[in-house]
């Protein structure tokens, strides 16, 4: 036993050293993590990729820059887990958290929320050993993203205890963020420049904001229906009124 514990110490060891070597190695060119004892070097991005990475961030940054609710940044930051190294598409932390970050901080805490739109390469990681080490470490929302325009989806995933769970996945329509406080917009806009660009401009946005939180809420009285709760419990949690709860009722039913 003392054999194989020192056997153990030394791969963990040798592990680290790797490790603090591709932290020193990294460059401004380079995206690369650490991952489970390997350095894996990504390949240049798809035109599409960088379409809706690109929409993605801006309209995140729009909103909580507008809110100020914490911090995002995207792709070439590196995120430090305790046995692994990322560098997400998206992320985002909460304004407790990023107070703290300084103006040459180069190696990031786990984020609250993590954006990773899927590639050939990256696909089985997103789904595998990057979908288990966000939940261990409390990342609070998760959203994986085909950004090829025939497939297109995002799937959402909230943290429930140490796992994610699947909350929706969406080709069009609107997504709501519990976790970034009232981000909500049709996802179709991110495989648009142009739409992206005009959901962004005054009014518009606050209109799509508000038109993704009704909807959540709409769905959130159906399932309260269906479950035969009271009008009026369905209207103190939902903030909607005792005439549209009838509508949805008549409509549902």
């Amino acid at each position: 036993m003392p054999q194989i514990l020192q056997q153990a110490t030394a791969i963990l060891e040798n592990e680290k050293l790797r490790r603090n070597k591709f932290v020193e190695d990294l460059t401004d060119e380079m995206k690369a993590e650490f991952i489970n004892g390997e350095v894996i070097i990504h390949s240049p991005l798809y035109y599409k990729h960088g379409i809706v990475n690109d929409n993605l961030f801006q309209l995140i940054q729009s909103h909580i820059t507008k809110h100020q609710l914490g911090a995002i940044l995207q792709q070439k930051f590196l995120c430090r887990f305790t046995r692994n190294d990322y560098e997400p598409d998206i992320s985002f932390w909460n304004s407790e958290k990023s107070k703290h970050f300084r103006i040459d901080q180069a190696i990031f805490p786990p984020p609250d929320f993590i954006v990773e739109i899927l590639s050939k390469a990256t696909k089985n990681r997103d789904y595998t050993v990057k979908f288990e080490d966000y939940a261990l470490h409390g990342v609070k929302e998760y959203w994986i993203i085909d950004s090829d325009p025939v497939l297109f989806f995002i799937e959402q995933y909230i943290l429930k205890g140490k796992k994610f769970k699947l909350h929706k996945k969406l080709s069009e329509g609107f997504i709501l963020s519990p976790t970034i406080k009232e981000l909500s917009f049709p996802v179709e806009i991110l495989l648009d420049i142009n739409a992206t660009q005009e959901f962004l401009e005054e009014g518009t946005y606050l209109k799509g904001r508000e038109e993704g939180m009704k909807a959540e809420k709409i769905t959130i009285a159906q399932k309260m229906l269906s479950l035969n709760i009271d009008i009026e419990q369905i209207t103190t949690i939902t903030g909607l009124t005792r005439k549209e709860i009838i509508k949805i009722k008549n409509t549902q039913f």
